[in-house]
């Protein structure tokens, strides 16, 4: 049963990705990424260890305990520019999980704002599968006010103790606006290839509604335990990122990742997450 579920989700996904023809507008949903997809170039769809459930809900299924998580990021050091969010993960049982997450990014004059509610279940011992309820909202100057709601889901299968693969799907039947112009959506299918015990590379393909199939490369060194680095490039818009993650206290997590763009500059993020301890 697992197979065919798969195997008909990737057939979704293949005749996406051969399409031109779907067209849309900007949306946060699709836009959005957490500190470690930054450093590894937007990639990390598969990373197990990327338990940020706006990226893939799918993951909530494997989380280990309930998780706070808040996180910025300036772009390209531009005054007022910051992307902010915050996220909970709550895990109900051994094969299920909850998550909350609100992003908001943007300058006074426009702000656009996130708020997501994520599921993820275990679907056998090696496949999870998640879904996201999405709220966007706008607001700027003039009473300037807009909103929309669509969803996300995602798919993660385990398949060796070296290989992870997984599939994403954001506003996977693109909405129409009240102003007669589909909502984007974005499909995405990404490995996790663990090539020696403490290397591991990661590829993402994404394909988004308002653009051509773009690559994503990431490298991840684990140097020890509670060390890690990462570097990466992202084909759609040319940049180069990387960045470092530390564990301290066993439940403590700070994530730094730079993202550099040969004409725009440089973007810096930051993130910290606790995981609350087992009772």
């Amino acid at each position: 049963m697992t197979r065919s579920f798969t195997c008909s989700i990737l057939l979704v996904f293949i005749v996406f990705f051969l399409s031109d023809k779907i067209h849309g507008q900007y949306s946060l949903n699709t836009s959005i990424a957490n500190v470690k997809s930054i450093a590894l170039g937007n990639s990390g769809i598969a990373y197990q260890d990327n338990l940020s459930h706006h990226f893939n809900p799918a993951h909530l299924a494997w989380i280990e305990s309930h998780n706070v998580e808040a996180f910025t990021s300036n772009y390209f050091l531009v005054k007022n520019l910051f992307q902010f969010a915050g996220h909970f993960q709550v895990k109900m049982s051994s094969k299920d999980g909850l998550g909350l997450s609100y992003v908001t990014v943007g300058s006074p004059t426009l702000r656009e704002n996130l708020l997501q509610l994520s599921y993820g279940r275990k679907l056998s011992k090696i496949a999870s599968l998640g879904i996201t309820g999405n709220y966007n909202f706008a607001q700027g100057v003039e009473n300037y006010s807009e909103s929309n709601i669509d969803f996300n889901t995602g798919l993660f299968l385990a398949l060796k103790p070296y290989l992870n693969i997984a599939l994403i799907a954001k506003n996977p039947f693109p909405l129409r606006h009240k102003e007669n112009y589909n909502l984007p959506s974005l499909f995405a299918i990404g490995l996790q290839y663990k090539i020696y015990e403490h290397v591991s590379v990661l590829v993402d393909l994404q394909k988004k509604s308002t653009t051509s199939t773009s690559g994503h490369i990431g490298l991840i060194y684990r140097i020890q335990n509670a060390v890690s680095l990462q570097t990466g490039f992202n084909t759609s818009n040319k940049t180069m990122s990387g960045g470092a993650s530390f564990i301290l206290y066993k439940n403590l997590e700070l994530n730094f990742a730079v993202q550099y763009h040969s004409t725009l500059g440089t973007s810096p993020a930051f993130s910290v997450r606790y995981q609350i301890p087992k009772k």
